[in-house]
């Protein structure tokens, strides 16, 4: 019996200590239920709890969202209806990142692209959907087309796939800084390989779950010297996401004001923190064409 596992804080809101500039964009999150609309996976590692899309709405309000990118999560594998619901239930701008099968069509890519679609994700940490063996024939359908490929995966699998992840043509967008654990600390050899991806110009990094990566909650601190390195390095392929509900977190779920308060720590000065949360987003997910 898979377990049900409490993922997002259904008590108050409360705002953080400091508000992200106008225009910024939630580039990692998810949808979930009801389970009788949506069936999940039989071959999920975990039953969510609900978690709507008027849901994810107060979190905009309250930390100033304006945009948001909606991500296929594990449970539903290749089935994005719930994905394509939600991004239609939010009255702000939305894009979505689905999951496919190696052999979808271009006649399929073309209707999630009409529909906001951008990218498609690959879970490498889980045996569900599109496996990692075939990032070179999804690249090869997704080069020539504005869609990227992302990434889920742990500090063994990004050295393991870093070749191949340099020689492939679409870009590439790294989910949760790869899961780098700030105690090993920057000269990690998974952490100099991210560094080394970064500077193809094609490779983009999440600054997001940094509860998954760092003890040091609310704010993160332990975070800041990778952030740093990230910016001298490609400032402009950096993305923030909250992750809300915050699947799969053993502890008690973050308060998604301080997640927002963390962020605008790490980055230095007001034109980086329009870069990444403004900025970057757009030029991806094409939110200004």
């Amino acid at each position: 019996m898979l377990s049900q596992i409490t993922q997002w804080r259904p008590g108050p809101l409360t705002r953080p200590r400091a508000l992200p500039p106008s225009g910024t964009t939630d580039c990692h999150f998810h949808v979930f239920g009801p389970a009788d609309r949506f069936p999940f996976s039989p071959e999920r590692k975990f039953t969510p709890e609900d978690a709507t899309s008027s849901d994810y709405l107060s979190i905009c309000r309250m930390l100033s969202i304006d945009r948001a990118v909606l991500v296929q999560p594990s449970v539903y594998a290749f089935d994005n209806h719930r994905l394509m619901s939600a991004a239609a239930e939010l009255p702000i701008p939305t894009r979505m990142v689905i999951m496919a099968p190696p052999e979808v069509s271009a006649q399929e890519l073309e209707v999630f692209w009409n529909q906001g679609a951008r990218g498609i994700r690959v879970i490498g940490t889980l045996p569900i959907g599109a496996p990692l063996s075939s990032l070179p024939e999804l690249a090869g359908k997704l080069h020539e087309r504005q869609w990227h490929i992302q990434l889920l995966l742990n500090p063994r699998l990004l050295i393991e796939t870093e070749e191949t992840l340099r020689e492939l043509g679409c870009p590439i967008v790294i989910d949760h800084l790869a899961h780098i654990q700030c105690e090993k600390g920057i000269e990690q050899p998974a952490f100099k390989a991210l560094l080394r991806l970064m500077t193809t110009g094609r490779l983009w990094v999440k600054l997001s779950a940094p509860y998954h990566l760092s003890v040091h909650s609310p704010l993160y601190d332990d975070l800041r010297p990778f952030i740093s390195r990230l910016l001298d390095t490609r400032a402009d392929r950096l993305l923030w996401g909250s992750d809300w509900p915050f699947v799969n977190h053993n502890n008690a779920a973050p308060d998604p004001a301080d997640l927002m308060d963390a962020v605008l720590n790490w980055l230095p000065d007001e034109t980086t923190q329009r870069q990444v949360l403004v900025e970057n987003p757009a030029a991806l997910y094409g939110f200004n064409s």
